[in-house]
């Protein structure tokens, strides 16, 4: 099977016209996805240190592990949103060809 990324540069290349509803709809869903899932793993370190130092220094244990909690949660969710992209691209490519 043909790799999803290289079907949409072939497409591209013999249709120019469909960079608009590219960018308008997959990409822009895909960059979102991708600056969250950074943010996540951000948000997640912060999380694990403060727990680390909670743990040692008698600080709020709870607060840092509900915030290794949420950053968890928000991975699941961008993750998600990716997989949902890329399978709208694919289905675009498949519907095009």
């Amino acid at each position: 099977m043909v790799n999803a990324a290289f079907r949409i540069k072939v497409l591209l290349f013999l249709n120019p016209a469909l960079n608009a509803m590219r960018d308008t709809y997959s990409m822009s869903a895909i960059s979102s996805a991708t600056s969250g899932v950074l943010h996540a793993s951000q948000m997640f370190n912060r999380a694990a240190t403060n727990t680390v130092k909670a743990a040692n220094e008698q600080g709020d244990l709870v607060g840092a592990i509900v915030d290794q909690k949420q950053a968890e949660h928000a991975l699941k969710a961008n993750t998600a949103v990716l997989k949902v992209a890329d399978d709208m691209q694919e289905r675009l490519l498949d519907i095009l060809v």
